[in-house]
């Protein structure tokens, strides 16, 4: 089934990290001189990501997600470009664990950050001098915030102040050996909400060949099956089955160099390419 482009023709906005990386990554791993084309552009209702190209003229449809816990995503965006007022002389920065913590830091981070300045202590976590009589470092000590002050980096550098920024907090755990628990975690991923109705996207998109690409942040999978991915060279041995409607299914996970695809023939495992 051939599709027309864009006209004029456009470069191809790739502002979402998830379709950036699929957008680059498929049609080299694929090979062969395969293309892609943005589709969901140019006033498009409901077309898919991108259409691939094999040099011998068949088409492929290519639809992208990404997955995270629920929590984790919307911490996330509370906190994309994320600032917080920083009164001190030192350089601060911040994590959260929970984004029900983020309004209070807000309105405490500034007597914190004075507290502990005052009396020399770069972690708050820790100012135990200053427990239980200072109220904010209380709070501190119960949430999920930690922070983090730097004395030998001083807040204006150069003419600029250096922004206090806030990013998430770290999570922990073992890390599996084996992955035998790999195609479970998936199958689970695959049967959520959100990858679903990029399913239904690609079987509406009418193309005989549908691929599917997933891209996993940590807090989407048990973190002993993220470790091992982003750590180990473990070759999974299950492989999540196909969705319905879906040829080739993509798995991307967050600081792991491999890519999976799974396919009827079974999983194979790539090595992403050096950016």
């Amino acid at each position: 089934m051939r599709t027309e482009g864009c006209s004029p023709p456009h470069e191809p906005d790739l502002s979402d990290s998830a379709e950036r990386a699929a957008y680059h990554l498929v049609p080299v791993l694929l090979g062969g001189g395969v293309t892609a084309e943005q589709r969901d552009c140019c006033g498009r209702q409901g077309a898919v990501d991108f259409l691939l190209r094999y040099p011998d003229g068949r088409e492929a449809a290519l639809e992208v997600t990404s997955e995270a816990m629920p929590r984790a995503r919307q911490l996330n965006s509370l906190l994309e470009n994320k600032a917080l007022p920083n009164p001190g002389n030192w350089t601060w920065s911040a994590t959260v664990g929970d984004p029900r913590d983020l309004p209070e830091l807000d309105a405490r981070c500034e007597r914190i950050i004075l507290a502990c300045e005052a009396a020399g202590i770069r972690e708050p976590r820790y100012a135990y001098e200053l427990w239980p009589a200072n109220s904010d470092i209380n709070w501190l000590m119960r949430s999920s915030v930690d922070m983090y002050g730097s004395p030998d980096l001083p807040k204006v550098s150069d003419g600029r102040e250096v922004p206090f920024n806030v990013t998430p907090g770290s999570i922990g755990g073992g890390t599996s050996e084996t992955l035998n628990e790999f195609g479970e975690v998936f199958q689970d991923l695959l049967g959520l909400e959100n990858v679903q109705r990029h399913v239904a996207k690609l079987v509406r998109s009418g193309q005989t060949e549908r691929h599917l690409f997933l891209v996993c942040g940590m807090t989407a999978l048990p973190y002993s099956v993220f470790s091992a991915l982003a750590l180990r060279d473990v070759m999974p041995p299950t492989s999540p089955p196909l969705p319905v409607g879906v040829t080739h299914l993509w798995l991307m996970v967050e600081f792991s160099r491999w890519v999976f695809l799974v396919a009827t023939e079974g999983m194979t495992r790539f090595e992403r390419p050096a950016a």
